[in-house]
């Protein structure tokens, strides 16, 4: 197999990274249906405006989100739902392993002698 473009890999592991944040990805979730404001997104991920917002200018800096103002509220939305995809597939890659995982578990615990 050969290597792709290193410029490719590079962003692919740049966005890897942005996306490595619990609070970024739960906010990636909960705008991946429709826009939502700071104070929505801030209180449905019990985090501050303050911290939020950090998140979301990480997140829009790179093109992760996308913003809109109406008045003095700013409404983000997610850019690309793709995003959305990939995560859930590696949650089911995550689910996959945990299952063998526990799998190997009961079959090792199965294979152990008990002392009475």
């Amino acid at each position: 197999m050969k290597v792709q473009n290193y410029e490719i890999i590079e962003k692919h592991a740049n966005l890897c990274r942005l996306m490595g944040h619990t609070g970024r990805l739960t906010i990636m979730e909960f705008i991946c249906d429709e826009e939502k404001s700071v104070g929505e997104i801030a209180k449905a991920i019990g985090a501050s405006a303050s911290t939020t917002s950090q998140h979301l200018r990480l997140l829009r800096d790179n093109n992760v989100v996308q913003s809109r103002r109406e008045g003095q509220t700013i409404y983000y939305s997610l850019r690309y739902t793709k995003l959305i995809e990939a995560c859930q597939l590696i949650r089911e890659v995550i689910l996959e392993d945990m299952l063998e995982r526990g799998r190997a578990a009961e079959s090792m615990n199965s294979n152990i002698p008990v002392k009475k």
